[in-house]
């Protein structure tokens, strides 16, 4: 069972790799209080959601006990579901969990790097997420 910090860094980690999938461009994250990925502004409401939706999938995969209720999450996901239609937003989950699932090769080690530096941010997150995503044995692909 993984320790509270690394449940943690699997989360943010997952945030940060479906931004950088998604074209989000992830610009800084952070396990240190508090743990965020801040990321340039995404217009994609679908995208959005997906990206704030995957941190809880990889918490709760890397044995977490992580949830959305009462997150801060869970207050920007529902802001950004209600202007999505309905069957759309019902199909986020599932599709975060996929994408968590695909690249959870490239969320381990982002975690792995994570929890070495605590913070990431500009050059140094781009230059890592280049490596781990070029490193990865499968090419990147997401179906929105």
């Amino acid at each position: 069972m993984r320790n509270e910090r690394e449940v943690i860094a699997h989360h943010e980690s997952a945030h940060c790799i479906a931004s950088y999938i998604l074209g989000c461009q992830p610009l800084m994250m952070t396990i240190d209080f508090p743990p965020r990925v801040e990321h340039a502004i995404c217009d994609d409401a679908k995208s959005v959601a997906a990206v704030l939706y995957a941190g809880p999938a990889a918490a709760t995969r890397s044995g977490g006990h992580t949830s959305l209720a009462g997150s801060v999450d869970m207050e920007m996901l529902m802001h950004v579901v209600s202007r999505l239609p309905t069957e759309v937003a019902e199909g986020i989950p599932r599709m975060a969990r996929d994408l968590v699932d695909e690249h959870w090769t490239e969320i381990e080690e982002l975690a792995r790097v994570i929890l070495l530096h605590g913070t990431l941010q500009g050059d140094v997150l781009a230059r890592e997420l280049a490596r781990i995503c070029k490193a990865s044995s499968r090419e990147l692909r997401v179906t929105l």
